[in-house]
């Protein structure tokens, strides 16, 4: 079995940019970039088998494709009963468009060429899910229209050199009727469709049970999982798909042991059985401190060492 590891999503800020950001510093600009290199360093540094740019000047996960065409800035939302806030996205009109806003969302020139990269996108029925609609007549011709200006924006990230897109789909956890899943998973597969780039995609903030054995049919790479919700998965199998293993607890400043990391990783793996596996963070560090975002950063590194060695 092939292991690796990455982080994904929003990483947090530190005091000093806090503070700048919240005195709109006239050096800004310039602290956002410093402080992006070292994270992107700390990624090198501790051996990450994929490095990304940390979007710490993203307000959130939607929020650069709330540019597409169609779509209209609505009121912040509390993201998923979070301590974070999202724009919700208001379909006004038809949405189209796409192609460069992820990109030109992101420090690219800041990122290595001696590792692979990686970049995050939205699903697009999580996007769906989470905007509000005054222009659709059925939600299916909205999740679709949302997939093909999604799609346009992985097709420039892979052009870029984006060897790996994390596909972010919270929402997915929280859909029971197959009718859904099964739009979720016709949008995945325009999303993927004719594209070199490994797709995985990651549920979290929800219980994946009731929907996993669906979506280990869609048109992805892997899948990525948080460990505090894999209890109960005994009989689950993940064939041809990779895991990447939520295994790094992104809402608790408790700094994970490499030991214990490798141990559940492989309790879970003996499982599943996926083909591959990725250890990372359940979802964004964005919810605990710098300091300790830092911290953890360093034990997955540890992790991935040990796993490799054993």
């Amino acid at each position: 079995m092939m292991f690796g590891s990455y982080i994904g999503g929003i990483y947090p800020r530190s005091e000093r940019l806090i503070d700048a950001t919240r005195k709109n510093s006239p050096n800004l600009k310039s602290l956002f970039v410093e402080e992006k290199k070292k994270i992107i360093s700390l990624q090198v540094k501790a051996g990450l088998s994929y490095i990304s740019d940390p979007l710490i000047d993203w307000d959130d996960m939607l929020r650069p494709f709330l540019r597409l065409e169609g779509f209209e800035q609505g009121s912040l939302n509390r993201i998923f009963e979070k301590n974070t806030f999202y724009r919700t996205p208001v379909a006004a009109g038809k949405i189209r468009g796409g192609g460069k806003l992820a990109l030109t969302s992101l420090s690219t020139r800041l990122l290595p060429k001696s590792k692979p990269w990686k970049a995050d996108l939205p699903d697009p029925y999580t996007v769906v899910a989470l905007s509000k609609n005054l222009y659709y007549k059925n939600r299916k011709d909205f999740v679709i229209d949302v997939a093909k200006a999604l799609a346009r924006e992985a097709r420039t990230l892979e052009n870029k050199g984006v060897k790996l897109i994390q596909v972010n789909g919270p929402s997915l956890c929280y859909v029971r009727g197959k009718e859904d899943l099964g739009l979720a998973k016709e949008a995945l597969k325009i999303l993927t469709k004719g594209l070199n780039v490994k797709f995985y995609l990651h549920l979290y903030f929800g219980n994946p049970k009731p929907v996993l054995s669906d979506i280990l049919d869609f048109h992805i790479h892997g899948i990525g999982l948080d460990s505090l919700a894999v209890d109960g998965l005994k009989g689950f199998k993940m064939g041809d798909k990779g895991l990447a293993l939520g295994c790094v607890d992104a809402g608790n400043t408790r700094i994970d042991r490499p030991d214990q990391i490798v141990s559940e990783a492989k309790k879970i793996c003996s499982v599943l059985e996926p083909r591959e596996l990725y250890l990372c963070p359940n979802y964004d560090l964005e919810y605990i401190p710098h300091l300790y975002a830092r911290r953890k950063i360093i034990k997955l590194g540890e992790a991935l060492n040990i796993l490799r060695d054993e």
